[in-house]
């Protein structure tokens, strides 16, 4: 980058070498890859690492790693959109809890619009999300309407609660109190 010392440039580059290790190498201990990446104390890393990222490595790796497990159920819950939106006929019986379905999904869009959160501010935001009250509503009125998709539903229900947890006990290690926990 143009303004760099080389000594920069040598530490962004290991900076950046431990990033991809920490998403790739996820059983690696943060130790060895700060070690492995040519730091010479896991604590030079530790700095550096919050200093080019604005967290920690640990919470690096953890929303690496749950954005990584959302983009792979992506796809189901597109489809569970479209069918709701394709739907709602079927759903009508289900009208109460339109409402609040379209509230989480503005509530999320309203997150995504905030560009600059802590880590945990974003615990927080992924926290309600994934422990929405609305989306398992959702999954229930689409499981009535369409049987069959409920091995689907039951899947994405299970992905949820599943980060849900990994959310909680993240945030407990960090000493972050939410909600329902």
């Amino acid at each position: 980058m143009v303004g760099e010392t080389l000594c920069q440039y040598i530490q962004r580059l290991k900076v950046e070498k431990a990033a991809t290790q920490l998403v790739s190498c996820t059983r690696k201990p943060i130790t060895d890859i700060a070690l492995d990446c040519g730091f010479s104390t896991p604590s030079v890393f530790a700095r550096a690492f919050k200093e080019s990222f604005s967290m920690s490595a640990s919470a690096y790796r953890f929303f690496s790693q749950l954005a990584k497990e959302e983009l792979a159920h992506r796809d189901n819950i597109d489809f569970q959109r479209r069918l709701v939106r394709g739907a709602e006929p079927a759903l009508a019986h289900e009208n109460e809890l339109l409402p609040s379905i379209r509230a989480v999904i503005a509530e999320a869009k309203g997150l995504l619009a905030d560009s600059v959160f802590s880590v945990d501010e974003a615990l927080r935001a992924a926290h309600v999300l994934e422990s929405s009250a609305a989306e398992r509503h959702a999954g229930v009125a689409i499981t009535r309407a369409f049987p069959e998709l409920q091995s689907l539903m039951h899947s994405l229900s299970h992905a949820d609660r599943h980060h849900a947890e990994k959310i909680h006990a993240f945030a407990t290690v960090r000493g972050l109190a939410l909600p329902g926990g």
